[in-house]
């Protein structure tokens, strides 16, 4: 756990990303009661081993403006990006050439009215996803350069789904994981970095009588899809499905959870690597299984993260 810590303040972590030995964590400081918040970044350059503080300034080299805070960092095309938003409702995105230095950025007008989910790197450039403030319209954002952004409003006909895995792309095919308010959570694929979008039809998968998606992942192999489902016999399994091009996919895991619980529940995480799947399931409000699996194998137990145990 990163042990850097921003002073006199109260500090939220967000997600994390890596670019080779350079890991960042994005975060932001709560000061005043709650009412201001001040958007940091945490890097390592050996690895995790140690943790600092990035510098963030403005584009005048000045002190960045106070109020918006990132929520998740991307390494992608040209260099590093983040987008977010604070609770007055600005906007801001942040770049950088290295993850160690910085500059934030006033978004513009493109994310007026609205909250950014998650930012992806493509092939040729950045996308994000994310909701009008009104919740009513899932909007999708597209950067050549990760500085000025476009932004549209799919026909998806869902919001997005709830999770830190609504979004991924290897090169310029995307995947936006979205629920609509009746039926099972649905995937929609983008195979020119974000500009255009047709529902994606994943193959059935054998046995089971009923299949809800949670999340998109991205990794070295491609694309990856996760959910939970009905077996005729076994019960509750969550499955895995992947694709290296987005367009033909195979199921590569399908089993229940181990352990008393057993069965099926929703993830709250998710990454693929290349040795395989991570993924952590909330048991309760202050635990959170972890399990491992591979193409072909089951799910196996891989610890329990408790507030106990993190810090």
């Amino acid at each position: 756990t990163p042990r850097a810590t921003p002073p006199a303040a109260t500090t939220h972590l967000a997600p994390a990303a890596a670019s080779g030995s350079t890991p960042v964590v994005t975060c932001w400081q709560s000061e005043a009661g709650g009412s201001i918040q001040r958007g940091l970044f945490l890097v390592s350059q050996d690895s995790g081993q140690s943790w600092r503080l990035a510098d963030v300034h403005a584009p005048n080299g000045g002190a960045p403006y106070l109020g918006p805070y990132p929520d998740g960092a991307v390494d992608g095309p040209h260099g590093w990006v983040a987008v977010g938003a604070g609770y007055s409702g600005d906007s801001a995105v942040w770049t950088s050439s290295n993850g160690v230095s910085w500059t934030q950025f006033q978004a513009g007008p493109a994310f007026s009215n609205s909250l950014v989910s998650q930012v992806a790197a493509t092939g040729s450039g950045y996308v994000a996803v994310g909701t009008a403030t009104n919740g009513n319209q899932t909007l999708v954002w597209t950067s050549a350069d990760g500085r000025h952004w476009h932004r549209t409003a799919p026909r998806f006909g869902a919001m997005l789904n709830v999770g830190t895995n609504v979004l991924a792309a290897h090169g310029d095919q995307v995947l936006v994981d979205v629920e609509p308010e009746a039926g099972s959570g649905q995937i929609w694929r983008s195979a020119d970095g974000g500009q255009t979008w047709h529902l994606l039809k994943l193959p059935k998968i054998s046995g089971l009588e009923q299949t809800d998606y949670d999340g998109v992942a991205s990794g070295p192999s491609g694309l990856y899809a996760f959910g939970e489902g009905d077996d005729v016999t076994a019960g509750g399994i969550e499955f895995v499905q992947g694709s290296s091009d987005g367009s033909r996919w195979s199921t590569l895991l399908n089993s229940p959870l181990p352990g008393p619980g057993g069965g099926a529940g929703i993830f709250a995480g998710f990454a693929a690597s290349g040795s395989g799947f991570v993924a952590a399931n909330s048991n309760s409000i202050n635990t959170m299984d972890l399990y491992r699996g591979s193409a072909g194998g089951s799910w196996r137990n891989a610890g329990v993260i408790s507030e106990n145990n993190v810090g």
